[in-house]
């Protein structure tokens, strides 16, 4: 009987040891409390072990939708449109790191634009936090600043993804994106494109003015040379016309480029 019980043990204790903290359903009691403070709780409970700086999670917040869903399918959530990235060591081992790539890519388009005289226009739309939706929607309209006539087929492109869209024929627009921080280009031909700096946490409508580019005529620079070769200078230089010199007088059956030369001096 005692062997019995020890295998039992050994059994149980190895399936507990086995199961992966990703893996774990997240309860209803953390809705409304912070990730950081769910993850303090489970790496008590379960003996896990979580790696990370408190300040990066500071806005993440557990909501309703999570509970019920194992916790890798909530961190899923919670890091899209974030530069946060968490990485298994073992079972019970998360490290959670920030990727510096989408970072590094936003703040080099902005800069490339500042250097480039483009007009760069900041919004945001919520706040993070608890009720942040997996998903937002942004909607808008594009149209000329002047006449206020729509741009049919004006491009929007989000720099850090591979996500281009247009408006339709009527200048209106729709994103579906995850909540987090973006940049967008906004164009269209002929007009002077626009930066977005876009902080997104909540549905909103957001309508964007373009101006036509301005047409600049080409620098043009006359140079000259301060000291001239007399042989090549324009001074005391006249310009025969091929009429005149026929006309002019003969010498031996050709026409007398000297006393032309004479007469137009």
């Amino acid at each position: 009987m005692t062997k019995y019980l020890i295998v039992m043990l050994l059994l149980v204790s190895q399936s507990v040891l086995g199961q992966r903290v990703l893996e774990l359903p997240i309860d209803e009691k953390y809705v409304g409390q912070s990730l950081a403070i769910m993850l303090e709780e489970i790496s008590t409970e379960q003996g896990a072990t979580f790696f990370y700086l408190p300040e990066w999670l500071e806005d993440l917040s557990i909501n309703t939708d999570h509970t019920g869903l194992p916790l890798g399918n909530v961190l899923d959530q919670l890091f899209q449109g974030t530069d946060l990235v968490y990485l298994e060591m073992y079972p019970n081992s998360i490290v959670i790191v920030k990727d510096p790539s989408q970072a590094l890519l936003r703040r080099e388009t902005i800069e490339k634009a500042i250097a480039q005289g483009k007009i760069i226009i900041d919004y945001q739309l919520g706040a993070p936090g608890a009720n942040t939706p997996e998903t937002v929607e942004v909607t808008g309209k594009i149209s000329d600043w002047s006449s206020q006539d729509p741009l049919p087929f004006a491009s929007i492109a989000i720099n850090d993804t591979v996500f281009v869209t247009s408006t339709d024929s009527e200048g209106h627009y729709r994103l579906v994106l995850s909540p987090g921080e973006y940049v967008m280009e906004v164009g269209f031909l002929g007009y002077e494109e626009k930066i977005i700096v876009l902080a997104v946490y909540e549905n909103g409508i957001i309508d964007f003015e373009l101006e036509k580019e301005s047409t600049e005529l080409e620098e043009v620079v006359v140079e000259g040379k301060q000291s001239l070769d007399v042989s090549t200078s324009g001074i005391g230089k006249s310009i025969l016309n091929l009429k005149e010199i026929k006309r002019a007088p003969a010498f031996l059956g050709e026409a007398d480029m000297v006393k032309q030369v004479q007469i137009m001096a």
